[in-house]
């Protein structure tokens, strides 16, 4: 399922398996929108949660998202992602950061 939110950063497409775990939330105005899927139906409703959470980030009321993911992706897609949850709120990682934590510098 995937739903469509309206951001100060834009439009933002937003998926989920059918368990109701977020797969992915892509920024749509920039020059590589993200497809929107192709199977599973629009479902506004299923992302009430997710919409709130991001109305307090945007309003600067909250640092930390409490929702439960369930990215796509393969053993490495996964270990980066992993590496970005942990930078903290208002701080910055290079490429290359990201690449010496995880093991795979090159």
């Amino acid at each position: 399922m995937h739903t469509f939110i309206d951001s100060p950063i834009g439009t933002l497409l937003a998926t989920a398996d059918e368990r109701g775990r977020l797969t992915g939330l892509h920024m749509q105005d920039g020059r590589h929108p993200a497809p929107v899927p192709s199977e599973g139906r629009r479902d506004d409703s299923a992302f009430a949660e997710l919409r709130t959470q991001l109305a307090e980030y945007f309003a600067g009321h909250r640092r930390e998202f409490s929702l439960e993911l369930a990215p796509a992706g393969g053993e490495f897609e996964r270990r980066v992602w992993a590496a970005l949850r942990e930078i903290p709120y208002g701080e910055t990682a290079s490429y290359g950061e990201i690449a010496r934590r995880i093991g795979a510098p090159g």
